[in-house]
């Protein structure tokens, strides 16, 4: 017999949300741990765009991530507040997901396909 699984449903907001359901989450960023050992890894490949075959080092990432996470506080992010990222799926989604965070806000992603209309009703 099948188990239905009961996935939580998230709204985005600047409120807080609390998941029904209790999970271990590390004291650390999505950004911390994957820079956590960039002093180690710095010069080896962090993302690769398989259409361009362009390459990323997480030095670079490291760079352009700090870069992007300090001109979204400086037009006004702060701790809770939320971004929603709508675009293809492009390595620089990784810059976005980890600046966002790191400047402790969340981030939902909306489908590319989603109309101008559909994004006002579900976001």
């Amino acid at each position: 017999m099948l188990q239905t699984l009961r996935l939580p449903v998230f709204i985005c907001s600047r409120n807080y949300h609390r998941s029904e359901y209790t999970v271990p989450i590390p004291d650390y960023s999505l950004t911390d741990y994957l820079f956590r050992n960039i002093s180690k890894f710095g010069k080896g490949i962090a993302l690769v765009d398989y259409l361009t075959n362009r390459s990323i080092t997480f030095d670079q990432l490291y760079e352009e991530v700090d870069n992007v996470a300090n001109n979204l506080y400086a037009l006004g992010l702060r701790t809770d507040d939320c971004v929603c990222l709508y675009g293809t799926n492009v390595p620089e989604f990784a810059h976005v997901i980890c600046s966002v965070t790191l400047n402790g806000a969340s981030l939902t992603i909306a489908n590319s396909q989603l109309t101008a209309g559909e994004l006002v009703l579900f976001y």
